[in-house]
């Protein structure tokens, strides 16, 4: 069984991120080769988010990929990188564990609150034309910058 990392989808946009709210983060995505033609058949899924029990969960067989949809509360999960934990049960019995792993991007979701900037990027420069150096700055979830006034 392998993470789709393409197929990440949260709040209904192709992303692996959420920004931290207090309600449902509706979320899905494949797990490859999870499915009753490779000897693992499901009737339940469960997930996990950083340890959270996620607030529904479901899975499906497509194509002998299994989508999983859950929704989970942002607030309860916390700020912060989270790994997920999958799995996949026939009557009660676990016949998949599909867990993220540290050294991979796959099957892990963040969380990230908005109200703080974000530097995403860095980038000095020599302008020996303008007989200075110039510095480039990539900012997101600048909200409190701008409404700091000024």
């Amino acid at each position: 069984v392998a993470w789709d990392v393409e197929s990440t989808v949260l709040d209904g946009v192709a992303r692996a991120w959420t920004p931290l709210h207090d309600g449902s983060a509706p979320a899905s995505l494949t797990l490859a080769n999870l499915a009753s033609m490779y000897g693992r058949a499901f009737n339940q899924v469960q997930v996990r988010v950083g340890g959270v029990l996620a607030l529904s969960s479901s899975g499906v067989e497509r194509s002998g990929n299994a989508i999983v949809s859950f929704s989970f509360n942002p607030l309860a999960v916390g700020v912060g990188m989270h790994p997920l934990n999958i799995a996949a049960l026939w009557n009660g019995a676990v016949v998949a564990n599909i867990s993220a792993s540290p050294s991979s991007s796959a099957g892990w979701i963040e969380v990230r609150d908005l109200s703080t900037p974000l530097l995403a990027a860095l980038a000095p420069a020599a302008a020996p034309a303008s007989g200075g150096t110039l510095i480039l700055l990539g900012v997101t979830s600048a909200l409190s910058l701008l409404s700091a006034g000024g």
